[in-house]
């Protein structure tokens, strides 16, 4: 009957012993927050070569509109390098399609870069196989200064 009595009083201690507890909260939230962070890591990498891209073709229709690129072929030669120097992989526009037209005075430069090019995938590349499906259109102007 006593070792009933103890039992019951080591039962009831353990249930109410706090100590631990923020331990089995940290082991449950930190996998959320570190996959947040990867997240929030991952579309800011994504953002800053969308930035970079558009700088780029800022400056291809500049050069374009003052004459330093004479063709289409040229344009796009000046964004695969780019894109691969950004990427660090091999990079070809037959994955987009680049299009320079001078209407007017205007020049615009468009292209369709697939979302697999600007997200940064460090060896999760199975996991992000649907982005090759999507791409990002993205447009640049410039006024023709001379030709």
């Amino acid at each position: 009957m006593a070792q009933l009595g103890r039992l019951k009083h080591q039962i009831t201690r353990f249930l109410r012993d706090e100590r631990g507890s923020p331990t089995v909260e940290f082991v449950i939230m930190f996998p959320f927050l570190i996959s947040i962070f990867v997240m929030m890591v991952g579309f800011s990498m994504m953002l800053l070569r969308q930035n970079m891209i558009m700088h780029e073709m800022n400056r291809i229709t500049r050069a374009y509109s003052v004459g330093a690129i004479a063709t289409l072929a040229q344009a796009e030669l000046n964004m695969d390098a780019f894109i691969s120097q950004l990427t660090m992989a091999s990079y070809q526009s037959t994955t987009s399609e680049a299009v320079l037209v001078e209407d007017g005075d205007i020049v615009e430069l468009s292209i369709s870069v697939p979302l697999e090019v600007l997200v940064p995938v460090v060896g999760l590349a199975s996991l992000f196989a649907d982005l090759s499906d999507y791409s990002m259109n993205l447009k640049a102007y410039h006024h023709v200064e001379s030709h």
